[in-house]
């Protein structure tokens, strides 16, 4: 929906998704009523409220919460941005910039929260010292599709096939929460990224989810091919989460993202889900 590098209004984003609540209109996590997605602004006029987002070596972006004057709390926005992989929304980060004297939000990309921690001591608006919470965020497109060409971490994919299917579910629906190092929650969240996605071919067993039809090949290890569908949104790559994922064929995948009826079929598949995944 949102095109990398190209800049926009903000007025125009609360006005095209609903977000136009009073509250938010300078704020930096916009929370769209009705809409699968949060949107989070970043840039230099945040210094004046003791919001110092940065990126560290690792490449991970140290984002402030929301709360301008005393200790943050874990407000609706806050909670949202924490949770966003359970609540099935994706997380859209936008940059302030001002060109030929006019502020405009350039779209930075999609992140994922990869955990959390608390800055002691930051400043308010007010110029007192506080409690902020500051979310560490990965650029979604990190979330590789293949494993690195590392032993150990291939040879810990592999295991998540053989081990008790019942620890994997609790892998898969473990919260990031609190990290004590960037790079530590960025391995956690590509860790959980996977989890996710093989939970989700064995609790399809080798039959689409969809069509409940047996898988129509097996994958260069042997094991029936499924293909991870986030039902959450007709383009996939959101966050990953058990709630929101099912397994289908190529065809049904396709279905959804290409066929006349795909929105239809796609609602059908999230009712399906409910009962393969009940709610928490």
């Amino acid at each position: 929906m949102f095109e990398r590098g190209k800049l926009y209004k903000r007025n125009r984003i609360h006005e095209a998704y609903n977000g136009a609540r009073q509250l938010q209109q300078q704020g930096g996590i916009l929370t769209p009523a009705g809409q699968p997605f949060l949107v989070i602004i970043t840039g230099e006029s945040g210094a004046r409220h003791g919001y110092h987002d940065h990126l560290d070596a690792d490449g991970v972006l140290h984002y402030y919460g929301a709360g301008q004057n005393g200790d943050m709390e874990w407000s609706p926005a806050n909670r949202q941005l924490r949770d966003h992989a359970s609540l099935g929304k994706d997380v859209h980060l936008f940059r302030e910039v001002s060109n030929g004297g006019t502020k405009w939000l350039r779209y930075d990309g999609q992140y994922s929260t990869a955990g959390h921690y608390f800055h002691e001591n930051a400043p308010g608006t007010d110029g007192a010292s506080r409690r902020a919470i500051v979310f560490q965020l990965v650029p979604h497109d990190e979330l590789l599709d293949d494993p690195p060409d590392d032993a150990r971490a291939v040879g810990a994919i592999d295991g998540r096939w053989t081990m008790d299917f019942a620890a994997l579910r609790d892998l898969a629906n473990v919260s990031l929460g609190q990290q004590p190092a960037s790079s530590t929650g960025r391995r956690r969240l590509w860790e959980r990224s996977y989890d996710v996605k093989v939970y989700v071919r064995r609790r399809a067993n080798g039959i689409c989810e969809g069509c409940e039809q047996p898988a129509p090949f097996n994958d260069r290890k042997g094991r029936p091919y499924l293909e991870p569908h986030h039902t959450r949104r007709l383009t996939d790559g959101g966050p990953d989460d058990v709630h929101h994922v099912i397994g289908l064929c190529p065809a049904c995948h396709r279905r959804v993202h290409h066929g006349q009826d795909g929105e239809t079929y796609n609602n059908a598949l999230s009712i399906k889900l409910k009962e393969l995944e009940p709610p928490r």
